[in-house]
């Protein structure tokens, strides 16, 4: 925020402030959430109940990999720089040097798609990265996908990411807290280091030829998926 904005953001700051102790109990969607709104309105976390933002898992098929010639990555979430595009691309091209039959469909709309036009037709990856847009139930296209890659650098508690776990496709996510709250590298998970596009890039390698493993390491996704975040429970 700068001027005015900030002024307004700094007002309603401070009369939160002036206000939080007055709330007997607290709900966040997340404890990383918690603690850091915790520590903004001088709460204490005994307070704040997680409650984490769930899906209900009867709307969820278990993912099979598809039938399809070709290794696609998919990527879910609004187009700005925050979401980690810009390292994203230059992963996947590096990706597609050393294993040409794959790409990369991203779903999505936003403010900085301009930049990332710029940037994959620079790359020359026009003919293997695709903007897909806007596309009403885009977790559906999970299914069509062989990997979900999340490099995020600051979410709430991703919805995106419980919706890829409960498919039980194999995921690749940025280490932000949030995500580390829902995922556990080498796990439920391939965790890459946050905006390092070469340590994203070495994940996605990995991805593609340990495949095997890859698809266990999405079923265990699942199943603590259906433990923890199923709003059913």
């Amino acid at each position: 925020f700068r001027g005015v904005g900030r002024l307004k953001y700094s007002l309603t700051w401070l009369l939160d402030r002036l206000t939080a102790h007055m709330t007997y109990a607290w709900i966040s969607n997340s404890r990383c959430i918690g603690e850091n709104n915790a520590r903004k309105l001088g709460l204490s976390m005994k307070n704040i109940h997680v409650v984490y933002r769930g899906r209900d898992s009867q709307s969820f098929q278990c993912w099979v990999k598809p039938s399809i010639s070709i290794f696609r990555f998919v990527c879910i979430g609004r187009l700005y720089e925050k979401k980690g595009y810009p390292e994203l691309l230059e992963a996947f091209a590096d990706v597609h040097k050393a294993y040409p039959d794959t790409e990369l469909e991203i779903y999505g709309e936003g403010s900085y798609r301009g930049e990332m036009e710029k940037r994959i037709a620079s790359l020359q990856m026009s003919s293997h990265i695709h903007l897909k847009g806007n596309v009403p139930g885009a977790w559906k296209k999970l299914y069509e996908s062989n990997c979900f890659v999340f490099p995020s650098r600051f979410e709430g508690f991703s919805g995106a990411l419980v919706e890829a776990m409960m498919t039980g496709i194999p995921i690749i996510s940025s280490n932000i807290p949030m995500n580390m709250e829902a995922v556990q590298h080498q796990k439920t998970a391939l965790v890459h280091q946050l905006k390092n596009a070469d340590d994203l890039a070495n994940k996605m390698k990995t991805m593609v030829k340990d495949y095997s493993d890859m698809v266990e390491m999405g079923k265990r996704a699942r199943e603590e998926s259906f433990s923890r975040f199923d709003i059913r429970v």
